[in-house]
């Protein structure tokens, strides 16, 4: 959604979700002890932001998107790139307006074996 360069965090609504994205776009090994967190941000402080429909096809162009609501607001909602009726939130914390939020530790995720499979198995079929 962004180009590289710019420090931002992303934050699923579910940890299913965020399963589904990090598997897209992980390398062959995925790495155990991922670290579950619980925040809230105020909603006046986050950007609903509305993509054009072609956006999943334009990866250069929602970089730009991505890139220009980032330069104006600290947290940003956009769909989900492998769900599109699901959402995730872009903070960028170095922002001025960052909110400070609550952020509470709910402890590690680790990947069901069961999924490196199917992983190791898309990769192949599609390389």
């Amino acid at each position: 959604m962004e180009s590289s360069g710019h420090y931002r965090v992303q934050v699923w609504l579910s940890i299913a979700l965020a399963v589904l994205e990090i598997l897209v776009h992980s390398p062959l090994e995925l790495p155990d002890g991922y670290e579950l967190w619980k925040v809230e941000i105020p909603p006046r402080c986050t950007k609903v932001v509305e993509l054009p429909r072609e956006w999943r096809d334009d990866a250069a162009g929602a970089q730009e998107f991505g890139d220009r609501w980032l330069a104006e607001s600290a947290v940003v909602q956009v769909p989900s790139v492998v769900i599109p009726l699901e959402s995730k939130y872009i903070l960028k914390p170095r922002h001025p307006e960052y909110p400070a939020g609550h952020w509470t530790p709910m402890g590690t995720f680790d990947f069901d074996y069961r999924l490196r499979p199917q992983l190791k198995a898309f990769v192949t079929h599609e390389g």
